[in-house]
C-alpha cells in the first residue's frame, strides 16, 4: 500500500513537469520550429493521408492513377508520383473516412494536438505512479525531453505523429 507521504510528494512534482513542457514549447517557439511545422502542416504527409478518404468522399477512386492525380490537384494536397495511387490499403482508407469529412485545417489541428497531448498525459501518469514519484527534477526533464528530444522535433517537423 502506498503511503500518503509518497502520494503527496508525487503530486508536488506535477508543476515541475508542466514547467519542463512549457520550457520546451518556449524554446520551439523561439527557434521558429513551431511556425515551420504549422506552415508545413497543411502540405505535409498529413495532407496525403487525409487526401485518400477525402477523394472517396468527393467521388474519386484513389486507386485509379488518373482519378487520384485529379483528386490531389483539385484539393492541392501532397501527392506522390510513385506510387501513382493512394498508397494506403483500402482498410486504412475506410478507417480514415471520418477524418476525411473534416476540412484539412481541422484535421491538422486534431492530428497535431491529440497525439502529443496524449503522450504528455501518459508520461505524466507513468512518472507519477511508477517511475519517479518524488524526484521533481526528473519530472521537469521528462517534460522537456518529451518536447525537445530529437525524435520529438523530427516528428513535429515531418508531421508523422503515428
Amino acid at each position: 500500500m502506498r503511503s500518503g507521504h509518497r502520494s503527496s510528494r508525487a503530486r508536488d512534482a506535477g508543476p515541475a513537469y508542466v514547467v519542463g513542457l512549457a520550457a520546451g514549447l518556449a524554446i520551439l517557439l523561439a527557434s521558429g520550429s513551431l511556425e515551420i511545422a504549422l506552415a508545413h502542416g497543411l502540405t505535409s504527409d498529413l495532407s496525403y493521408i487525409w487526401a485518400g478518404p477525402r477523394a472517396v468522399l468527393d467521388g474519386y477512386d484513389p486507386y485509379d492513377p488518373s482519378q487520384w492525380r485529379a483528386a490531389v490537384e483539385a484539393r492541392g494536397t501532397q501527392g506522390f508520383t510513385s506510387p501513382a495511387v493512394y498508397s494506403y490499403p483500402p482498410a486504412v482508407l475506410l478507417v480514415l473516412l471520418p477524418f476525411g469529412l473534416l476540412p484539412l485545417a481541422a484535421a491538422f489541428v486534431i492530428w497535431a494536438v491529440v497525439p502529443p497531448l496524449s503522450a504528455a498525459l501518459a508520461v505524466r501518469a507513468l512518472l507519477h505512479e511508477e517511475a519517479m514519484p518524488a524526484a521533481r527534477w526528473v519530472h521537469g526533464l521528462a517534460g522537456l525531453a518529451l518536447v525537445l528530444s530529437q525524435p520529438a522535433v523530427v516528428t513535429l517537423r515531418s508531421g508523422q505523429w503515428s
